[in-house]
């Protein structure tokens, strides 16, 4: 949550998928609204109930949570926004494969402000034999021009950055990534 608030300055987040909610704190500790959309009422009850300690819901004023279907809240809101996230399970399912989808990128596409940033959590290491992250970042590849992938050793996850036009150069991506105690990762580009 740190890295992508650190290098596209969000004035308006949206996060995909609650989990512990500690994502959110780390984009909402650095400015900006945080709006959490997620499907299961009871994923937010324990989340505010059990990682209060973490994910700070009873102190930072700046977020809100929509009890919604992640596709049906981005195909009709009206607001956009400078970063999207998705923090969902993996995609060996059917209905949480579609979050990880061109057609569901495409749908984001459209609610991302100018120089916004989709920001997806692959789910696992982004490698030459792993189908299901290779296939995620083909999707995000389809729809966005600018994609860069990174791989954090201390996570042993990949995460992609996509957008048409990424507002962050290399040097202050690494900087970055740096300023946050990740010192061993691999960046690859779309070349």
């Amino acid at each position: 949550g740190s890295l992508p608030a650190d290098v596209v300055h969000p004035e308006n987040t949206l996060v995909v998928g609650a989990g512990s909610m500690q994502l959110e704190r780390l984009i909402a500790e650095r400015g900006g609204t945080v709006t959490t959309v997620e499907l299961d009422s009871i994923v937010v009850e324990a989340s505010t109930q059990y990682f209060a300690d973490y994910n700070l819901m009873d102190t930072l004023t700046n977020r809100a949570i929509v009890i919604d279907d992640a596709k049906h809240f981005i195909a009709n809101t009206t607001q956009t926004f400078d970063l999207i996230v998705t923090d969902v399970p993996a995609a060996f399912s059917i209905q949480t494969a579609t979050l990880y989808s061109v057609p569901f990128y495409e749908q984001i596409e459209q609610k991302l402000g100018d120089d916004g940033v989709l920001v997806v959590n692959l789910t696992t290491r982004f490698e030459e034999d792993n189908i299901v992250s290779r296939r995620i970042v083909a999707s995000a590849l389809d729809v966005f021009d600018d994609v860069v992938i990174v791989t954090s050793e201390s996570s042993s996850l990949s995460y992609a950055f996509a957008g048409h036009t990424l507002p962050f150069d290399l040097v202050q991506f690494q900087a970055a990534l740096e300023a946050n105690d990740e010192n061993d990762y691999v960046i690859y580009q779309r070349a």
